[in-house]
């Protein structure tokens, strides 16, 4: 299956020159034996000894090429370059990004994981934790009804129907950010 065939959503990731720098240092173009059997090889030797890099294909090799170029020159000085890249290669990209690593004094490994982990997985949390609040809201509420003695029957509808609203809505929120992942 051709990666464009899914239309996958781009993410905007941007990469300073020194997270630039290190994720060229740190990648390895993939490359076919032969079109015909499909075989893929990295082009630098990989191993726990040499360090030879992730393997990564053409278009995301060429992304970073485009940030190294862009943040190495001198009008660019202190600017940040923005690619859009797809989940696939921002899972790449996170293979590579120990949060121990320093390019320089900049905490490279740590910045790329932390812009990556947003990327890919920031919305989800943000429906987790809308939908734990509701969640919360409501066993608080079922808390204060059963000091006043009310039994679920005598909750006011205008709080149930206010907690069908945020649950209906958190899980529209689900359908609209992962119809695209089927």
């Amino acid at each position: 299956m051709n990666k464009n065939d899914n239309q996958l959503p781009s993410h905007p990731l941007s990469v300073t020159r020194n997270e630039a720098l290190f994720l060229d240092d740190s990648l390895t173009l993939m490359i076919e034996n032969s079109p015909e059997t499909q075989h893929v090889r990295p082009m630098r030797p990989i191993s726990p000894v040499t360090g030879g890099g992730v393997p990564a294909p053409m278009e995301l090799i060429q992304k970073i090429g485009k940030a190294v170029l862009y943040t190495c020159n001198i009008n660019n000085i202190n600017k940040e370059y923005l690619m859009y890249v797809d989940e696939f290669e921002l899972l790449i990209l996170r293979e590579v990004c120990f949060s121990h690593v320093k390019y320089g004094a900049e905490m490279v490994g740590f910045n790329l994981k932390r812009k990556i982990h947003e990327c890919l997985l920031s919305k989800d949390l943000k429906l987790e934790q809308e939908l734990n609040e509701i969640l919360w809201n409501i066993d608080r509420s079922r808390e204060i009804y059963k000091k006043q003695e009310l039994t679920d029957a005598q909750i006011p509808d205008e709080e149930i129907d206010k907690v069908r609203k945020s649950v209906d809505q958190i899980l529209k929120d689900i359908d609209d950010n992962t119809s695209w992942k089927s």
